[in-house]
């Protein structure tokens, strides 16, 4: 199923990715701890010519079980010097250099080919011709049967992916790029998606460019601009929590990534015997102070990251459950807004961390939180009895909400603002649909309702950028599923000129709202 899910802005991410490499230091630590899985005295050992006559003389008296092991330690030791991810490559990266996918990929090649003494392969007196018929199954009977011209049959340009490796990783201008994390059988993923959006030839096309296997079951994510040394031009990062204690930062700009490029730790938390209590369950990154990251767990505190010197700046304890959501205001860079499993909402000003939060009750367990695009004072919360309430900070703490929406019969799990028409909220649910509302003057009302395909939806959002029109959304299906809201003859009817798009619907839609 699909965790979190976000819109990565054009033009954040490299055009063409970069190729992690591991040094020859890396492969040898990650030849050693293989050594040590396999325990004392049954390490990786070298392989000879002596050791296949041994392997000989062995068989039939045990020796197919010894054979079995043999086998077994060379692999381990193969994948070790080609950078095969496995066992525990937990500290692999520290050393890792960047290069061009495409150049990354063809030294890689030239190393394995290496590896295989190809060159040293025909030793026998056979000329040129002779061995190439040998080596291809043809013999010197049927007179060679080459073509001296080239293969008719190879058409020049139709080399496969050796020929698509130059820039075949490379991002088009065009597309709509999301990162989205993963779970399935108990492993979790990170994956890069691209959508080529539908035009008069074909349709959309949606695709995973990448992805990065994680440590861990991931709970949420926050992207960022913004790398953890704090020097160079912006970055495309990510910042990833789980079930596992601690926040790892991820490049997107890499490829074959086997670790985080950081991870941020609280020195100062106690272990936990409950895994749960340990997760990080809502990130939120300042766009305005860029090196800050707000989180949120299962541990009920709210913390204040340094995201360049790696520290915690700040845990908030005004929560008597776990933290769900998270979300700094957009016009008060220092204002923190989270909700809780308490049934409750709550502004806090990091500036002054121990003073009295503002609180609002909710009529269940939060489930999502945003703030209003058009009045960055007011803020609307969902809780799992698939309630929306809008509140007005200018009102106070504990005053009553502007409206209660029952969005859903399930928990709402995504709230997400129009960014071009600032009264279009899109709801989405474990019901497995996705709403969309006119909450102008404050009362709400329903334009259009979709069963998207995605089954119960965990997240998504409205797409920003140069797709504003553009819903996605991630659910138990596994998949990030689209939605042009232009094909929807109710929104393009009502919205139509605020957001100055094509009316484009399908022929069952347009059926429908004659």
């Amino acid at each position: 199923m699909i965790t979190a899910a976000a819109h990565i802005r054009k033009g954040a991410l490299q055009p063409t990715p970069l190729k992690a490499k591991i040094s020859e230091e890396e492969l040898r630590r990650v030849e050693e701890e293989l050594k040590e899985q396999l325990g004392a005295g049954d390490g990786v050992e070298e392989h000879s010519e002596n050791d296949d006559d041994e392997m000989e003389q062995e068989a039939g008296t045990g020796g197919k079980e010894k054979d079995t092991n043999n086998e077994v330690k060379l692999a381990l030791k193969a994948a070790a010097k080609m950078g095969v991810r496995g066992g525990d490559l937990s500290g692999v990266g520290a050393n890792i250099k960047l290069v061009p996918a495409e150049a990354g990929s063809q030294q890689t090649m030239d190393g394995m080919l290496a590896e295989l003494h190809l060159d040293d392969y025909d030793t026998d007196t056979d000329d040129d011709e002779n061995a190439v018929n040998r080596t291809m199954g043809q013999s010197e009977v049927l007179g060679g049967l080459m073509y001296v011209g080239g293969d008719p049959y190879m058409q020049e340009g139709s080399g496969g992916d050796d020929e698509k490796e130059d820039g075949e990783w490379g991002y088009n201008p065009e597309d709509v790029i999301f990162v989205a994390t993963k779970s399935k059988d108990d492993t979790g993923t990170m994956e890069v998606w691209v959508y080529e959006e539908a035009d008069d030839t074909s349709g959309g096309n949606l695709l995973v460019h990448h992805d990065i296997v994680l440590p861990s079951f991931p709970l949420c994510l926050a992207l960022m601009d913004i790398r953890p040394e704090g020097e160079g031009d912006k970055a495309c990062t990510v910042a990833v929590g789980s079930m596992m204690p601690g926040i790892e930062i991820w490049d997107l700009d890499i490829l074959d990534s086997v670790e985080p490029i950081c991870s941020l730790h609280d020195e100062t938390a106690k272990p936990k015997k409950d895994p749960e209590k340990s997760a990080t369950m809502a990130l939120s990154w300042n766009s305005q102070f860029r090196n800050v990251l707000g989180s949120g767990g299962g541990d009920k505190r709210v913390r204040v990251w340094d995201v360049v010197k790696q520290k915690c700046k700040h845990k908030l304890k005004h929560h008597s459950k776990e933290v769900q959501c998270l979300a700094w205001n957009p016009a008060e860079a220092s204002v923190l807004a989270s909700s809780s499993f308490d049934k409750t909402a709550c502004l806090v000003d990091v500036r002054t961390p121990n003073g009295e939060p503002l609180r609002w009750s909710l009529s269940g367990e939060a489930e999502a939180f945003t703030w209003s695009p058009g009045n960055p004072t007011s803020f609307l919360s969902s809780t799992d009895d698939g309630v929306v309430h809008c509140f007005d900070a200018r009102k106070g703490g504990g005053s009553e909400p502007v409206f209660r929406l029952a969005a859903h019969e399930k928990p709402t799990t995504v709230l997400s603002f129009s960014p071009l028409a600032p009264d279009l909220l899109m709801t989405a649910s474990i019901d497995k649909t996705v709403k969309i509302w006119d909450i102008g003057g404050g009362a709400p009302s329903l334009v259009v309702e979709k069963n998207v395909g995605a089954g119960s939806i965990f997240t998504g959002g409205f797409c920003g950028g140069s797709a504003p029109y553009l819903i996605y959304v991630g659910g138990d299906v596994g998949d990030v599923v689209i939605w042009d809201t232009r094909a929807s003859v109710p929104v393009t009817k009502k919205y139509g000129d605020a957001v100055r798009v094509p009316q484009i619907f399908t022929e069952e839609e347009g059926a429908n709202a004659e």
